[in-house]
């Protein structure tokens, strides 16, 4: 017995000494106090290092688009693409990071906001350094395309272009007049070359006021060469001018012609235009003898030929 409690003596004499036992009435004040202040120290310091790694990404100017360039355009202002950039530059993602910061910029959405509004044959996005570069190709616009009081270039396959800009507008409603009255700036520049582009274009009036947009396609693409044809065979053989085209429904090929004389014509843009256009011809020779009061005539139907 005495050799085991001798034994047990010294294990609990080499605990203490080993300091296993803590008393917890009486704890260590140093561990107390020092432990919560080191917290304190490192969270300060992952917090000033992760704000300054945030500056240094999200908001150091080295990172920013300064300025944008269009480039490409021939007949259309820049101005308003460059507004639909600018607009997006001044956004922010992910509510924090400015979407100028050239890591963050979104490119794809902002060829998706150009293509709400204009549809370019080609639009490719860039970035030069501190420039967001655009290039755009245009499609080339023959005919013009009215629905609901708006007014779009549509491109020779019969895709909306675009809507008129402001200014364009102001000067379709002189189309077909001669009637040079313009104020201030717009006299300086002169209305004259926007007047004869857009007295050069054809005309189709949607009778059906059916809702379009940029990039929708209002036309079939083979018709638009006989709108074109018709417009310029029509004054040179009868002396008359289209002052518009009308259509009932999307992609049809049948479009009736509003004559500067009053009168419509009603022709096939798929069947040969000389020949409707010779029929129109022989039937003002010999069967109209007062214009005045003519209505319509109808040559969609080969040599039969309605009038009223």
């Amino acid at each position: 017995m005495g050799d085991k409690h001798h034994h047990e003596r010294r294990y609990q004499f080499r605990r203490y000494q080993a300091k296993i036992f803590r008393n917890p009435y009486f704890r260590n004040s140093a561990s107390r106090y020092q432990r919560p202040w080191k917290q304190y120290l490192i969270i300060v310091a992952l917090i000033f290092v992760f704000g300054l790694f945030v500056y240094l990404i999200g908001f150091l100017p080295f990172w920013m688009i300064q300025g944008v360039r269009i480039e490409g355009l021939q007949f259309m202002s820049s101005g308003p693409v460059k507004l639909i950039a600018t607009e997006q530059l001044n956004k922010h993602r992910f509510l924090f990071f400015p979407e100028r910061n050239r890591i963050f910029f979104d490119s794809d959405e902002l060829s998706k906001q150009i293509q709400k509004q204009y549809s370019f044959q080609s639009l490719e996005i860039k970035r030069q350094k501190k420039t967001l570069v655009i290039t755009a190709k245009e499609r080339v616009s023959e005919i013009m395309w009215q629905s609901n009081d708006n007014v779009y270039y549509v491109s020779m396959g019969g895709v909306i272009i675009r809507k008129l800009s402001e200014e364009e507008r102001s000067y379709f409603i002189f189309r077909g007049s001669s009637q040079p009255i313009f104020e201030n700036k717009l006299e300086m520049y002169g209305p004259y070359p926007i007047l004869l582009y857009l007295n050069s274009l054809g005309l189709i009036v949607d009778i059906s006021k059916e809702d379009v947009a940029p990039g929708s396609k209002v036309f079939e693409k083979g018709s638009i060469p006989g709108v074109i044809a018709f417009q310029a065979l029509l004054p040179e053989v009868l002396g008359l001018s289209v002052v518009q085209n009308m259509i009932e429904t999307k992609d049809s090929p049948w479009l009736r012609a509003r004559t500067s004389e009053g009168f419509d014509i009603l022709y096939d843009t798929n069947e040969d235009i000389a020949s409707q256009i010779q029929n129109v011809k022989s039937v003002l020779q010999t069967e109209i003898k007062d214009k005045s009061s003519l209505s319509y005539i109808d040559v969609r139907f080969g040599n039969h030929v309605y009038y009223k």
